[in-house]
C-alpha cells in the first residue's frame, strides 16, 4: 500500500471516530449549546469552586476537594472549616502592580494555609499577577492552572507556584468524582457533560478513540508506522517551511527595530517607539516598547499611563514589565505557537496556496498598527510631563 493510500485509511479512522462521537450525543453539550465553554468565571470557575466547596449544592460536603487535594499532594488541609470564593477582591491594583486584583479560586480555612487557584483557559498572564496574589496571602499555596500544565511567565522569589493543568489533573480528578457519583445519576452526568467539554478543549475526545482504531492497524501492519511517521515529519518540515516564508514576509514590513535607535518610532526627542510583531511562547503578537533618552521605560510611571491608553484602544492589549503593549492577531491563538496552530489555519499563509490570505494579514495588521502608531504618538505628545 503506498503512502497516499495509508493515508487515506488513516483519515477514513478520523472520519468514523467523529461520525461516532457525533452519533453518540457527544457534542450535545450544555455548555457549549449555552454557549460557555471557553469562559473562564462564568463556567470554569464557577464549576469548578462548586465541586469544591463543602456546601456546595452537590450535596457531598467535602469530598471532592478531599480527592483534589489527595491528587496533587496536599496534606494536613482544613476541609471541614474551609469555605470557596470565586472572583474575590483583594483591592485595588497598584502603581507599580504589586498588590491588588481578583482571586479566581480561594479556597480558605482556619487552621492550615489558604489556597488560591489562577485560573486560565485562553487569557494572558497580567503583570504581576501571581506576584499580587503572594503579597495577599504569603503562606498560600498558589495553583496556577492552564489547558496543558504550562508554568507562569511570571518568575519571582519567596514561593513555590503548582502548574495544573486541565488535560491530565482536572480531567483525573473529575473522572474520580464521577467514580463515587455512579449512584447519584444527575451529579454523575453533569460532572460526565463537564469531563466531556474538557476533553474537547484539550483536544483528547478524538484522540483516544483514534489511538485505539490506529493501534489496531499497526499491529495488521506494522510497516505502515514508518510511513505515518514519515508523514508526521513531512507534516513539520511544511509547518516550518510556511513559518519561514511568513515571518521573511512579515519581516518586509515590520523591521527588527531593536538595533538602532535610527530605527525606532520617534515620538519626540526624547521619546522613541519599537514595534515588533514576532513570536515567543505566547505565540505570534504584535508590541510596543517605550524609550525615553536611551532607556526602556515600559514599566516606568509613563509607559504605564500609556499602557492604560492602549488597553483603553483595544482591551486585548496587555503589558508588563516588557512592554507597554503586545496583543496576539487573529487568526493566531494565545499561548499557542505558530507551528503548534492546525494545518488548515496554517495553510491560509502557504503562499505555495493560491488562495492563501497573506498579503491580507499584512494588509489588516499594517492598517491596524498605522492607527494604533497614530494614535498613542497623538497621546504621548499631549500627555508627556513639562
Amino acid at each position: 500500500m503506498n503512502t497516499e493510500e495509508i493515508i487515506s485509511e488513516l483519515n477514513g479512522i478520523r472520519l468514523k471516530c467523529h461520525h461516532e462521537k457525533a452519533s453518540s450525543g457527544f457534542h450535545f453539550n450544555i455548555f457549549e449549546i449555552l454557549n460557555l465553554s471557553t469562559n473562564e468565571v462564568r463556567t470554569h470557575s464557577a464549576f469548578i469552586s462548586e465541586l469544591l466547596d463543602r456546601k456546595g449544592r452537590h450535596g457531598q460536603g467535602d469530598v471532592f476537594l478531599r480527592i483534589f487535594l489527595s491528587l496533587i499532594e496536599i496534606q494536613n488541609f482544613d476541609t471541614e472549616n474551609s469555605r470557596v470564593e470565586i472572583e474575590t477582591y483583594i483591592g485595588e491594583i497598584n502603581d507599580d502592580k504589586t498588590e491588588g486584583g481578583r482571586l479566581d479560586i480561594f479556597i480558605a480555612t482556619k487552621n492550615s494555609p489558604n489556597i488560591i487557584i489562577e485560573n486560565k483557559i485562553y487569557a494572558v498572564d497580567q503583570t504581576n499577577q501571581l506576584l499580587r496574589y503572594s503579597n495577599f496571602d504569603p503562606s498560600a499555596t498558589l495553583i496556577y492552572l492552564t489547558l496543558d500544565g504550562r508554568n507562569s511567565s511570571e518568575q519571582f522569589e519567596g514561593q513555590n507556584v503548582i502548574a495544573l493543568s486541565y488535560s491530565q489533573d482536572i480531567t483525573r480528578w473529575l473522572e474520580e468524582c464521577i467514580l463515587i457519583t455512579n449512584h447519584i445519576p444527575v451529579i454523575k452526568e453533569t460532572l460526565s457533560q463537564y469531563l466531556n467539554l474538557i476533553r474537547k478543549l484539550t483536544q483528547q475526545y478524538a484522540l483516544e478513540d483514534m489511538e485505539k482504531e490506529i493501534y489496531a492497524l499497526l499491529i495488521k501492519n506494522p510497516d505502515y508506522a514508518l510511513t505515518i511517521q514519515d508523514s508526521y515529519n513531512a507534516l513539520n518540515a511544511i509547518k516550518n517551511k510556511i513559518r519561514k516564508s511568513f515571518f521573511t514576509r512579515i519581516k518586509e514590513h515590520f523591521p527588527d527595530r531593536m538595533s538602532t535607535e535610527e530605527s525606532m518610532i520617534k515620538v519626540n526627542q526624547d521619546l522613541f517607539l519599537c514595534l515588533c510583531l514576532d513570536e515567543d511562547s505566547s505565540g505570534v503578537y504584535l508590541g510596543y516598547r517605550l524609550y525615553q533618552n536611551g532607556w526602556e521605560v515600559n514599566n516606568s510611571e509613563l509607559g504605564r499611563k500609556y499602557a492604560k491608553y492602549l488597553q483603553a484602544l483595544d482591551r486585548r492589549f496587555v503589558s508588563n514589565k516588557n512592554w507597554i503593549g503586545w496583543i496576539i492577531p487573529e487568526p493566531f491563538q494565545t499561548q499557542v505557537r505558530f507551528i503548534d496552530h492546525d494545518f488548515p489555519i496554517l495553510n491560509q499563509f502557504n503562499q505555495e496556496n493560491e488562495n492563501n490570505e497573506l498579503d491580507a494579514f499584512v494588509t489588516a495588521i499594517k492598517e491596524f498598527e498605522s492607527t494604533t502608531t497614530a494614535q498613542l504618538k497623538n497621546f504621548m505628545l499631549e500627555n508627556y510631563p513639562d
